[in-house]
């Protein structure tokens, strides 16, 4: 590798003294194996330089370098008309993240320590600059990861330190006028996560939102895939209590993804995504489109969860289908992945639905209950937020399947269930309590008797 790219700033070098025989050659002249080993290990590290170098260069931090430099070798002038550029290029970069920042503070430290070691007496601390650039970058990269740390306390129940959040509210609010980019998107992204007033929430959501569109050129694609992965786990998180106003944003920003090339992470999908996309795909009746993103992206799975996700897939597709008989197939065939909670849970719940459309006999159906209460309470502190709108599902489908063809049980539960703040499945059971009311009134009644 290393050859390969000397040989393209050098095109007529010669082939012979890089070629593999004559590198065989040349070791096999060293005298002992010591030898060999200093001289492969001084390889080995000229290669990591090589690597740090090539893939890793930092063009800001070099600049920094050479003003640097310019200080080591006495050369004021330099010093300050290069400071001075960078100190204005900086100053108009339009996405300043912590790398930014750093570079930023790294900047003013070097100016700070500038060539007169004289303590000048001056109305302003010359220091303070150090400190507030350090003090904002610290406090930048601490938002950025409080960020994924809130969003993981919502989802699973998994506790985030209290002093952590009150620095970053504080550092929020002290910063509220910012008109820096990246300050705007995590500190909306971080006050969606935490905040308990849905229109604030909101409001947070719609401003993250805004800002990505529409500077988009500037922001790297790296760090917008990050900002896409929180909007549409937030859109997600409405989406799982019954909210269906925001299937249509969540399948929006997927097409966005796809379209800016940043789906795929390390030339992967995430397999939870995979499953997502093609359920609220499926909810907004985009089935052809679900299935070419079945196949498409299929190859770009996990190799090792490729078959269970694609499986949970086609068994969602032919289940929209009302294909049940193969769903069925395909669901037991995914049914084993223990590793993903959510994903166990999912494929036992459409089992579920299969199993009382197609009006199984009582003893599968308690099969199936029996299989997801089970999972359910093994699980339950693992699953966060969502634990009581999937224990709600099952409250409600049991009550359903055990009433069976009892018409008074059934409008009760059916009064509950119109009454019932919104969930994910609430339609559905509504609609299969309807039919069954609707079966139980055209049931042949006995002939009254004398």
């Amino acid at each position: 590798m290393v050859f390969d790219y000397l040989k393209k700033m050098h095109p007529k070098f010669s082939e012979e003294n890089t070629s593999s025989d004559t590198l065989l050659k040349k070791i096999k002249c060293i005298p002992d194996e010591k030898s060999l080993t200093y001289r492969m290990q001084r390889l080995l590290n000229l290669t990591e330089k090589f690597l740090a170098f090539e893939y890793a260069a930092d063009p800001v931090m070099e600049r920094i370098g050479t003003i640097k430099a310019y200080k080591k070798l006495q050369l004021p002038k330099h010093f300050e008309s290069s400071a001075t550029a960078l100190r204005k290029e900086l100053k108009t970069h339009p996405f300043r993240d912590f790398d930014h920042l750093w570079h930023i503070h790294k900047l003013e430290e070097e100016a700070f320590e500038g060539f007169d070691k004289v303590i000048v007496r001056t109305a302003e601390n010359p220091a303070d600059s150090v400190l507030e650039t350090l003090r904002k970058f610290y406090l930048t990269k601490k938002l950025r990861y409080m960020a994924d740390a809130v969003y993981r306390e919502r989802l699973l129940g998994v506790s985030t330190d209290d002093r952590n959040k009150k620095e970053i509210k504080d550092f929020i609010e002290k910063n509220a006028n910012e008109t820096d980019m990246y300050l705007l998107i995590y500190g909306n992204i971080y006050l969606m996560n935490v905040e308990k007033n849905s229109e604030l929430a909101m409001k947070s959501y719609q401003q993250v939102e805004s800002v990505m569109k529409t500077f988009s050129e500037d922001i790297p694609s790296e760090e917008t895939r990050s900002i896409c992965v929180h909007l549409q786990n937030y859109c997600l998180s409405l989406i799982n209590k019954g909210n269906k106003y925001y299937l249509r944003d969540f399948f929006e920003i997927i097409t966005f993804r796809i379209t800016n090339n940043i789906l795929l992470e390390d030339g992967r999908i995430n397999p939870q995504l995979y499953k997502n996309v093609i359920g609220v795909a499926l909810m907004l009746n985009e089935i052809e489109w679900a299935m070419d993103f079945a196949n498409d992206f299929k190859e770009k799975l996990p190799v090792k969860l490729k078959s269970d996700y694609y499986n949970a897939s086609m068994g969602q597709l032919f289940y929209h289908k009302k294909e049940y008989a193969t769903a069925s197939k395909y669901l037991i065939a995914a049914s084993h992945n223990k590793s993903d909670v959510y994903f166990a849970l999912s494929i036992k719940k459409l089992l579920l639905k299969i199993g009382l459309e197609c009006n199984e006999s009582p003893f599968v159906l308690e099969s199936h209950m029996d299989a997801y209460r089970k999972h359910l309470e093994r699980y339950r502190n693992k699953i966060g937020e969502n634990a009581p709108l999937l224990e709600k599902f099952f409250k409600y489908y049991r009550y359903l399947e055990r009433t069976r063809w009892n018409s008074s049980e059934m409008e009760i539960l059916l009064n509950s269930l119109i009454e019932e703040e919104n969930f994910p499945e609430k339609e559905w059971l509504i609609k299969m309590t309807q039919n069954r009311l609707k079966k139980n009134v055209s049931k042949p009644q006995p002939m009254p008797t004398d």
